[in-house]
């Protein structure tokens, strides 16, 4: 493991997931989880009584990551293989938040499929809830377009920070939005 993704794992993940919002109980999906950088994180902040979805198309990735939350005696990340499969899971239920870092740019999904993903995970988060996004690889206009679509589907920006978080095993300056489902009121 080299030094960036010890530091990470000693405590500067979970201080970003804090600041994004991610607390003790909640219900959270790391779609595109990968290894697990911010899963193992997000595990630590929602404890016993939380849940984290490991959710990711790698499906050797997905078992490693599981196989690693168990060595280390996170027993609440669940592999889910796809939003259908979650669906079923949740059984009528309701997500407190879903990470959505480095994984909804143009290499993985056109502008159509990033609507339609966005809208699906929307209607599984509660009121309240969070998409927090870390937009690696994308323009501000494909930002922009998230941002509008996200505010279609009842969510507002709460945060915006410039911060260092982990990229492909090593720190890197980013920017990573979260988005509040809204309440909306009756008229």
């Amino acid at each position: 493991m080299n030094r960036d993704i010890r530091r990470w794992y000693q405590g500067e993940g979970e201080r970003l997931l804090k600041r994004v919002g991610l607390l003790p109980g909640d219900l959270i999906l790391d779609f595109g989880c990968g290894s697990g950088y911010y899963t193992i994180p997000a595990a630590r902040i929602v404890g016993n009584k939380g849940i984290v979805y490991a959710l990711d198309k790698n499906r050797y990735l997905l078992a490693n990551l599981i196989k690693e939350a168990n060595s280390i005696g996170l027993t609440n990340v669940f592999p889910a293989h796809s939003l259908e499969e979650l669906k079923q899971i949740l059984a009528g239920s309701h997500l407190h938040g879903v990470l959505l870092y480095d994984v909804i740019h143009s290499y993985y999904f056109t502008i159509r499929e990033r609507r339609s993903l966005l809208t699906a995970v929307a209607a599984l988060v509660m009121r309240e809830g969070l998409v927090s996004i870390f937009p690696r690889h994308m323009s501000s206009p494909e930002i922009d377009g998230i941002r509008n679509w996200l505010e279609a589907l009842d969510f507002s920006l709460e945060t915006e920070l410039e911060t260092d978080l982990l990229h492909d095993e090593h720190f890197s300056s980013g920017r990573v939005y979260t988005f509040r489902k809204t309440v909306r009121r009756p008229l």
